[in-house]
């Protein structure tokens, strides 16, 4: 039995980050002879942000480059899971920008390196890599959806 999954890949420099999300514990999500395909992606609003949703018949993911590629929320059978900040909803704060502190939109984060200043493994928060804006490159829809954030 094939099911079908999601990927997201997120590259900063030249170091790779791929999460795989098999659909969450390999549920099935059409039956045999579907029409339509298993998982799409398309540009949407969420909150007020420019997002892309990566859905299927069980879950959505909402990722929003213009804040740091952040997957700001995954919604499944209807439940939202992560949390997203109130008070920044629809924001996109400037870089340079000292207002709301640390700019914490909520949702999950790809981090490419470990934080810290110990060596050139570990990324000691230069560049505002957090809030700079990502694009984002659809890889695959069908039976998997990927998409690539840069």
């Amino acid at each position: 039995m094939h099911f079908p999954s999601i990927r997201i890949k997120a590259r900063c420099s030249s170091i790779v980050s791929v999460i795989a999300l098999p659909v969450l514990l390999g549920l099935p999500l059409h039956g045999r002879g579907s029409s339509s395909p298993a998982c799409q992606v398309h540009a949407t609003n969420y909150l007020g942000w420019k997002a892309e949703e990566l859905s299927n018949s069980w879950v959505k993911l909402e990722i929003v480059p213009q804040i740091g590629g952040r997957l700001i929320q995954v919604n499944f059978g209807g439940h939202d899971f992560l949390y997203v900040n109130p008070l920044l909803q629809g924001k996109v704060i400037p870089l340079d920008s000292k207002e709301y502190g640390e700019r914490n939109y909520g949702g999950d984060k790809i981090w490419p390196m470990p934080e810290g200043n110990q060596d050139e493994r570990h990324w000691s928060g230069g560049g505002n890599l957090d809030g700079a804006p990502f694009t984002l490159q659809v890889l695959s829809t069908g039976p998997t959806c990927a998409v690539r954030l840069t």
